[in-house]
């Protein structure tokens, strides 16, 4: 009986953090995004012939 109230403590505890796992790979995604851009914008800047400074107005 023990074995069992243990059992049935545990599932309350632990359905809660399944809802919050990552199956998608979502932080994956969303690196390979951000690289895409900086390399997309580091493209643009070469380009333009950007120096990297900010201009000023």
């Amino acid at each position: 009986m023990a074995q069992n109230v243990a059992a049935g403590v545990a599932g309350l505890f632990i359905w809660p953090l399944w809802f919050a796992m990552d199956f998608k790979d979502a932080a994956g995604k969303d690196t390979a995004a951000l690289q895409a851009r900086q390399n997309y914008l580091a493209t643009l800047a070469a380009q333009k012939a950007c120096s990297g400074e900010a201009v000023r107005s």
